[in-house]
C-alpha cells in the first residue's frame, strides 16, 4: 500500500524551515554584528541586501515546495505518444511484459511495454498505482502518491517531489540558501569577541558560537546539494537516474558513459532554467536512437 503524505505534516516540515531561518537571523540582529551595525548607524543598505538575498531563498523555497513539481494526469493513458514512437491500445495490448528481476518491484507495481523504435526496444512503465502508461523520466512517488513528470527526488525539507515543474526552482533555492549562509558564517565570524581566558570567551560567544556550529553544518549540506544539482542540470540527469541508471529500462539500451537526454552544456541549462512546458523526451530518445 502506498504511503501518502498528509497534508499537516508538508506544512509542518515548511513551518519548521522557517522558525530555523528565524531563530539564526534573529541571533545575528540582536548581537553585535555588522548587520545590527549597519542598522544603527543609519545607512541599512548592507542590511538591506542581506534581507533580499534571505526573501530570495524563502520566496524560491516555497516556489518549489507549493507548486506542482510536475504531476502526471492519469488522462495520460489515453493519449497517444506522437512520431510514432509509442503506440497504446489494442496495438500494444499483446506486447505487455512481466518486469526484469533486477527493477524496482519495492516502489510501484512494475508491468512493463515493449516498443519499437528504428528497430530498438525501449520499456515503458505501467503504474499499478495511478493506472497509466508512465512518460520518460517519470516515476511514481509513494510519499505524494502521483507520478511525476521528469522525477528527481522526494524532498523531506520541502515535503514534495522535485520534479520537471519546479527542478529549477529548488536548484535557484540552493543556490541563494548558500550565499545566505556563507554571509552569515561570515558575520558570526566578525562578531566574536576576544577575551583572556577561554571561559570568558565561552560566556561572551556561546550562542554565536552554537550558531556557527549550526550553520557551517548546514553550508556542507546544502553546499554538496547545490554542486550535485548543478552538474545535474548541466549533464542533463536526473538524481534518480544518476543512481539508478542500471535499474531503467530507457537507458538500458545506451551505453554507461552515454546520456540520450544530453544536448551540451548551454543547451542543458537554457533548458533546465528557461523551458517551462512538459518536454516530450520520447522524441529525444528517438533522435538519439536513428543518429546511432
Amino acid at each position: 500500500m502506498a504511503f501518502k503524505s498528509k497534508w499537516w505534516e508538508k506544512w509542518l516540515a515548511r513551518a519548521f524551515h522557517v522558525l530555523l531561518t528565524s531563530g539564526v537571523v534573529t541571533v545575528v540582529f540582536i548581537k553585535e554584528t555588522d548587520l545590527r551595525k549597519s542598522i544603527e548607524s543609519d545607512k541599512p543598505v548592507y542590511a538591506a541586501c542581506f534581507l533580499s538575498l534571505l526573501s530570495a531563498a524563502t520566496i524560491c523555497y516555497f516556489l518549489a515546495s507549493l507548486i506542482d513539481p510536475g504531476y502526471v494526469s492519469t488522462k495520460s493513458s489515453n493519449v497517444n505518444i506522437e512520431d510514432g514512437l509509442i503506440c497504446q491500445g489494442k496495438e500494444i495490448a499483446s506486447a505487455v511484459q512481466s518486469v526484469d528481476s533486477n527493477d524496482e518491484k519495492d516502489e510501484e507495481t512494475e508491468t512493463t511495454r515493449m516498443m519499437l523504435a528504428e528497430g530498438n526496444a525501449l520499456k515503458l512503465r505501467h503504474c499499478g498505482y495511478c493506472e497509466i502508461l508512465q512518460p520518460l523520466r517519470s516515476k511514481h512517488c509513494e510519499e505524494c502518491g502521483h507520478c511525476i513528470r521528469k522525477y528527481d527526488h522526494h524532498c523531506p525539507w520541502l515535503a514534495t517531489c522535485i520534479g520537471e515543474k519546479n527542478h529549477r526552482f529548488f536548484w535557484a533555492f540552493l543556490l541563494l540558501e548558500t550565499a545566505v549562509v556563507c554571509w552569515v558564517i561570515n558575520i558570526v565570524w566578525n562578531a566574536f569577541k576576544s577575551k583572556s581566558t577561554s571561559n570568558e570567551w565561552l560566556k561572551a560567544n556561546w550562542l554565536l558560537l552554537c550558531v556557527m556550529i549550526f550553520v557551517v553544518l548546514i553550508l556542507i549540506v546544502v553546499g554538496l546539494l547545490f554542486a550535485c544539482h548543478s552538474y545535474m542540470m548541466l549533464t542533463a540527469q536526473t538524481t534518480w537516474e544518476f543512481m539508478s541508471r542500471s535499474r531503467i529500462s530507457y537507458l538500458k539500451y545506451f551505453p554507461d558513459d552515454e546520456n540520450p537526454f544530453d544536448q551540451g552544456y548551454f543547451k542543458n541549462s537554457m533548458v533546465f532554467l528557461c523551458y517551462c512546458k512538459p518536454r516530450t523526451w520520447e522524441k529525444l530518445i528517438k533522435e538519439k536512437i536513428h543518429w546511432r
